[in-house]
């Protein structure tokens, strides 16, 4: 009998330690769980392919390109999502392209165009990251979210179309149009005037660009063999917009046993002689509202001076020293409007772009159909102006929870011409999560 309590006390302790043990490793082990996190339906953002096309027969200087973007979500839940599709060229922000209801496993297209500038161009497309790399919206994996693409874009020469006769008193109106240049005092300077007795010629291009060129006669009446005035004109008939009809006047001085060839006015002297290329500034400029002339911004880029100097020793080493420095103008033209290099003395309007940012902060909680979303803020835009004849500083808009429409804003430059940027509704981006919820969730 004793025997028997004794097992069943034994037992009885043995349960007991059992159980604590199991109580105290099961409160253990709760305690050491932490709550657990929401659960995101996180995007798989994907640049799968870029293509170009152009509006000319190559892709030259005076093409305009058009990039074909295909993006797609290789999320697998039919959860659709808000971003935003950035466009850079040589690294520098060109466009910003807002995207709604981005869904899964669907591929998507966007065109971006631009306008061809001869060199060699680097052009990167971004999905879901902005210029500083933050996200626009929370992603695991950003390894695919760029594309990029390299083209070599090549000069396009000048192609005559006609030429006519242009009447003396229309030359004297170009030159008197120009006082910066002041031609005439500098001829005056070194004896001559313009010829009246040689009939002066236009010539008309392929791309709204024509040239007068006029004989220049020496005090006795005689004609200086030498030099001419050379009046370029670009963008013809345009008066608005970033690129408008400009008028550059030089005299060009051709010394063929020096193998030289000068283009200059009062302002600034770019000089050919024999394979190298020299720029000096004649006058110092009113600094204020200016920018730098057509043939010193063709002087400071090494690619553009490059470019300029091989053609000539091309025409020289194919036509010989005289045939070669008179095609000199030419090549000069069709250089300065490659390069966009036409503007320099004309005060065009501002130009500006618009960079889309976000902020990944969430402005409420709700239940929907049994999940949390997440409501995050308005997006927020960086603007960026600029102008030919001076600097505006950046404008900054804030994300917001609760502002939806961005302001238009008014620029004003120093040349007192206007540009309107317009007001923007943003979308405000929603994040279905895999948390579950009860009833109505809001905060």
């Amino acid at each position: 009998m004793k025997k028997s309590i004794l097992k069943t006390l034994i037992a009885i302790m043995l349960f007991a330690i059992t159980l604590s043990a199991v109580l105290y490793s099961c409160k253990k082990n709760v305690g050491d769980v932490p709550d657990p996190e929401p659960s995101v339906l996180n995007p798989d953002f994907e640049i799968t392919t870029i293509d170009y096309a152009f509006d000319n027969e190559a892709l030259n200087s005076a093409s305009g390109l058009s990039f074909k973007v295909v993006y797609t979500n290789n999320e697998n839940t039919e959860t659709t999502y808000y971003s935003v599709l950035n466009f850079y060229v040589d690294g520098v922000f060109q466009e910003s392209i807002e995207l709604v209801n981005i869904s899964a496993n669907t591929k998507y297209e966007t065109v971006f165009d631009w306008q061809s500038i001869v060199g060699e161009h680097d052009f990167k497309f971004e999905i879901n990251l902005s210029s500083d790399k933050s996200k626009i919206i929370k992603e695991a994996n950003t390894k695919n979210n760029s594309q990029s693409t390299s083209l070599d874009i090549t000069v396009k020469k000048l192609v005559a179309l006609s030429t006519a006769d242009v009447a003396t008193s229309v030359v004297n109106q170009i030159i008197a149009a120009d006082p910066e240049a002041n031609v005439a005092d500098v001829l005056a300077s070194e004896g001559n005037t313009i010829s009246t007795t040689v009939q002066v010629i236009e010539t008309t291009y392929s791309d709204n660009t024509s040239a007068i060129v006029v004989a220049v006669a020496k005090s006795n009446g005689t004609i200086d063999e030498t030099k001419v005035v050379l009046s370029v004109t670009s963008n013809a008939g345009v008066t608005t917009g970033p690129n408008q009809q400009a008028t550059s006047t030089l005299i060009v001085k051709t010394l063929v046993e020096q193998k030289e060839i000068s283009f200059y006015n009062a302002n600034e002297k770019l000089t050919y002689n024999d394979g190298v290329l020299s720029f000096t500034s004649l006058k110092i400029l009113n600094v204020a509202c200016t920018e730098p002339s057509n043939l010193e911004l063709l002087f400071t880029s090494e690619s553009a001076k490059k470019a300029f100097v091989d053609e000539v020793l091309a025409a020289i080493d194919q036509s010989g020293v005289a045939v070669g420095l008179a095609s000199a103008p030419d090549i000069l033209s069709s250089i300065l409007a490659a390069y966009n290099f036409t503007q320099g003395n004309v005060d065009n309007p501002p130009t500006y772009t618009v960079e889309i940012t976000n902020s990944l902060d969430i402005c409420s909680t709700d239940c929907v159909n049994g999940l949390v979303v997440y409501t995050l803020s308005y997006p927020g835009s960086t603007i960026k102006i600029s102008d030919d004849r001076g600097i505006i500083p950046n404008y900054i808009v804030s994300p917001s929870c609760t502002i939806s429409y961005q302001q238009e804003i008014t620029i004003t430059d120093c040349g007192n011409h206007v540009v309107v940027i317009p007001g923007q509704n943003r979308v405000q981006p929603v994040i279905t999560t895999t948390n579950p919820c009860a009833g109505d969730v809001h905060n």
